[in-house]
């Protein structure tokens, strides 16, 4: 006997247009305008979405719209990037940078924290530290790095310079007891990371007790999603082979980017660098001293290789730029890594600000998407919306200055990791034909700016 077309009921009949309906899971009462010929509502229950599939999509949806704007409206009339009450004891801190200095980095996060203040800055140039200081209400201004390091307003020290000065400075900053945040990398080489970490771990201090903190800003590891990603990856397996990417339209150095990426590889992948088997460096067209971009592969000790891809002059693909920070534009607007692993590949979307449009996921099965944030698009949460990387690494240093942390907390950059982490990037610079540092800084000046 022929088999049975599949369009035919059991009973050697077509189908019904009611009774395909109910197979797509139509309700009943779904009305089809009665003009229409049996041949074209088939056609129509055949080229449709399942009803109850997309009712759920259109509620989701509805559900994150009105949430999102929701906590968008609260953010603007709560305004939590507000300077919060300061207590009488907070720390204080004074900011050693010049031109290229981010105030999102310490300035905006430091603002909610109500035991720690920004009380001085210096630059090399006077014009640009009074330029700071007042449109960051900045109490105190000093001309050379050895005035703020010594004054009795400052407790410790943010250093954000050009990386060939952060050694000497940090220093200095050791000799007078100064603990230092310093942004990463916070050297040009694993020679000098050593020796100031050797150097601070062996102060004797005036009031008692040896060790003075430094700590690196490695942000992108404070990021909350990134010990998520982290559990991902120790669940899904051996790592094998990943891929992380960062692009950006500013033209500014890639030095600090490449070293977060660098830093968030290793951290992901569980293992260190063993070589650097490729590795291409593109110069700044106005400044050789600086990277515009690096494309490279580094081979690491468990076997896991990994591709890495950092571009500063690339234009957004989203048709407005600020829809790629969102994470609304397309996916290669935000940074992002890949992780095939021995089971399950490990994807992390947006690694850089915390906000709804992050994701970190598991696949194939069984499928795991983690979005970890349900609050405001940026930075974080709608009740908390401060809690961006910084802040946390503002909160890990000031609790360590304090004497009140064992630095077991998740975003406490490890001595050796930090040491590591310079080798690997001056590796990755001297396999693409360039000094990491470049010989950035040499006499700008020097004559009225001395660490002395």
């Amino acid at each position: 006997m022929a088999s049975m077309p599949s369009s035919m009921h059991p009973d050697g009949r077509w189908f019904t247009p009611r009774e395909v309906a109910r197979l797509q899971s139509f309700p009943d009462d779904h009305f089809f305008p009665p003009e229409l010929s049996n041949r074209s509502i088939g056609r129509m229950i055949g080229n449709a979405v399942l009803p109850p599939w997309i009712c759920k999509v259109q509620v989701t949806m509805a559900q994150t719209i009105s949430h999102t704007f929701n906590s968008l409206l609260n953010r603007i009339i709560s305004n939590p990037n507000a300077e919060a009450p300061k207590i009488h004891n907070a720390l204080r801190i004074g900011i050693l940078c010049d031109e290229s200095f981010d105030p999102e980095h310490i300035i905006i996060p430091a603002r909610t924290k109500s035991d720690l203040k920004i009380t001085a800055i210096a630059t090399p140039d006077p014009a640009l530290t009074k330029h700071l200081a007042k449109t960051h209400s900045i109490p105190r201004t000093y001309d050379t790095y050895a005035q703020l390091i010594r004054s009795l307003h400052v407790d410790a020290v943010y250093v954000a310079l050009p990386l060939p000065q952060r050694h000497a400075i940090i220093l200095q900053c050791i000799r007078k007891e100064m603990p230092v945040l310093c942004e990463g990398p916070i050297s040009v080489s694993g020679e000098e990371a050593q020796e100031i970490y050797s150097r601070a771990a062996e102060k004797e201090l005036e009031e008692g007790g040896k060790g003075l903190l430094v700590l690196e800003d490695l942000w992108v590891l404070a990021h909350p999603a990134t010990h998520r990603a982290r559990e991902f990856v120790q669940k899904a397996g051996t790592p094998q082979r990943a891929t992380i990417k960062w692009t950006a339209t500013d033209g500014k150095d890639a030095t600090s980017m490449i070293h977060q990426c660098l830093s968030l590889l290793r951290f992901l992948i569980g293992s260190e660098v063993a070589d650097v088997t490729t590795s291409e460096v593109r110069r700044n067209a106005a400044d050789g001293t600086m990277a515009d971009a690096v494309t490279a592969e580094l081979r690491f000790i468990n076997g896991c290789i990994a591709t890495l891809e950092v571009d500063t002059r690339v234009a957004p693909t989203s048709p407005v730029g600020f829809l790629g920070g969102l994470g609304l534009g397309k996916k290669e607007d935000a940074p992002t890594i890949e992780i095939d692993c021995e089971h399950q590949k490990v994807s992390y979307y947006n690694f850089t600000t915390p906000n709804i449009f992050n994701t970190v996921s598991l696949t194939p099965l069984p499928p795991i998407t983690d979005h970890v944030y349900s609050g405001a698009p940026w930075p974080s949460y709608p009740t908390e919306s401060a809690w961006t990387p910084h802040r946390f690494v503002l909160e890990g240093f000031c609790l360590g200055v304090k004497g009140r942390s064992s630095g077991a907390s998740p975003w406490w950059v490890k001595r050796e990791f930090s040491e590591s982490g310079v080798d690997v990037l001056g590796l990755v610079f001297g396999r693409g034909g360039m000094v990491l540092g470049g010989g950035l800084g040499g006499s700008g000046g020097e004559a009225t700016f001395s660490i002395e």
